[in-house]
């Protein structure tokens, strides 16, 4: 079971509505376990493209960061962190606070340092006609705090890379970037937090885990 808590950020009342609603679905047992979960970082998806314009020898990825609702990045992680929660039924962990990690750029292989909620887009460009493997791809990169009962903290990482093969028709790189809607890619983003977090931070979590990850 996962309860808010304050802390660097103000949780919304809309944030502990939803935890409270998440905490009812558990049965009586799996309940016992109580684990204050945070997310402490902007509330923003971050898109990131990689030139591919004729003739640049650029290594740098763009970045454009999509602002969101406030308290928005703790909703979409609350569902995944209460699955793992769920299932980990921690013995010893009191609470757990996630953030925006700094990782160099494993998907365009650029010089570029992001991190945190995003999807790289590779999709082609308004100045080039060409054909190749376009794709979009959600990412997550997380690193956290767990705190246990006894007040120890160890650090953790997330991160997770879904890779969408798409067939480009009149859509730019440029285009995806400047006019996605914001629904559409919280849309994507609700996929992959909900298929590989719980699995990640279970991993990352197994220490403290009555239950054996799957």
């Amino acid at each position: 079971m996962i309860g808010a808590r304050s802390g660097a950020r103000e949780t919304s009342f809309a944030t502990s509505i939803l935890l409270a609603l998440l905490a009812l679905a558990l049965s009586p047992a799996q309940a016992a376990a109580t684990v204050e979960f945070a997310y402490d970082g902007p509330d923003q998806l971050v898109l990131v493209s990689r030139p591919n314009q004729a003739g640049s020898n650029i290594n740098r990825a763009a970045l454009k960061y999509r602002e969101l609702d406030h308290d928005r990045v703790q909703l979409l992680l609350a569902p995944a962190v209460a699955s793992a929660i769920d299932e980990c039924k921690p013995k010893d962990i009191k609470s757990l606070t996630l953030r925006p990690a700094s990782v160099p750029d494993r998907i365009g292989e650029t010089t570029t340092r992001y991190g945190g909620l995003g999807i790289f887009a590779n999709l082609p460009s308004a100045s080039r006609v060409s054909a190749g493997n376009w794709f979009l791809a959600p990412f997550f990169y997380l690193e956290g705090t767990v705190t246990t009962l006894g007040g120890a903290t160890e650090s953790i990482e997330l991160s997770e890379v879904d890779r969408i093969m798409v067939d480009v028709d009149l859509m730019t790189q440029e285009k995806f970037i400047e006019e996605a809607r914001t629904k559409d890619l919280q849309d994507l983003m609700v996929k992959i937090l909900g298929s590989s977090l719980p699995k990640a931070l279970q991993k990352a979590l197994s220490s403290h885990c009555q239950v054996a990850p799957k």
